[in-house]
């Protein structure tokens, strides 16, 4: 299953190797990304979500109606996230940008 967050560039770019597939999206903040990912192994999974700035977002099949966060609204307003979007909003709209980040049932 994709698993969605929010990351230092920096950081997603030393981590690569933790990824069997992963794309991200520049965020309003040059220096943060909206990543996508699968991983390969739980061990590989619990390594990423450990570093600093390494935030979940959660996955908007699993917990779609929950608001998203407001530090994810500034930093994605640039791909039209708003204030009373939820987490599933953001994701979609993350998809009409890039098309790994669609998620087949939203």
């Amino acid at each position: 299953m994709k698993s969605f967050y929010t990351a230092p560039k920096k950081t997603w770019q030393e981590s690569i190797h933790l990824f069997s597939e992963s794309h991200y999206l520049d965020t309003d903040d040059p220096e943060t990304v909206l990543v996508v990912c699968e991983f390969s192994s739980h061990a590989n999974a619990d390594s990423w979500e450990a570093k600093p700035g390494v935030e979940i977002v959660p996955h908007p099949m699993m917990d779609s109606t929950t608001p998203a966060q407001e530090k994810h609204i500034s930093a994605l307003k640039g791909i039209g996230v708003k204030q009373g979007d939820k987490v599933s909003d953001v994701v979609k709209r993350a998809g009409e940008v890039h098309s790994a980040f669609k998620t087949h049932r939203l």
